[in-house]
């Protein structure tokens, strides 16, 4: 991506609070969860270097090592929060659906 489009999907990004979604990923209610039968539902985001590029690039003034490994763990983190969050909401569900596959 060109320098000059990567600061204004920053920008936008910024002013939103979040990534734009990606359209190949269901769309779930994190506080109320269906599994779907192909067990395709993603508990961790996705994460790609692209992502991880375009971290750095809006929020590190100087591009370091030091810098990208403080932005590889900040969205690591997040992600993992995030997990943390839906298991939470949704515990029983998955208990259940644990059980129920050991029974078969």
């Amino acid at each position: 991506m060109p320098e000059a489009g990567r600061g204004i999907l920053c920008r936008l990004i910024n002013q939103a609070g979040f990534y734009p979604p990606r359209n190949q990923y269901r769309k779930m209610d994190w506080n109320n969860i269906e599994l779907p039968a192909d067990g395709k539902a993603c508990l961790v985001d996705p994460f790609t270097i692209d992502d991880l590029l375009l971290q750095v690039s809006c929020n590190c003034p100087e591009i370091t090592e030091a810098a990208i490994m403080v932005e590889l763990q900040s969205a690591l983190n997040q992600r993992m929060f995030d997990a943390w969050d839906v298991f939470e909401a949704n515990k029983e569900t998955l208990l259940a659906a644990a059980r129920k596959d050991r029974k078969s």
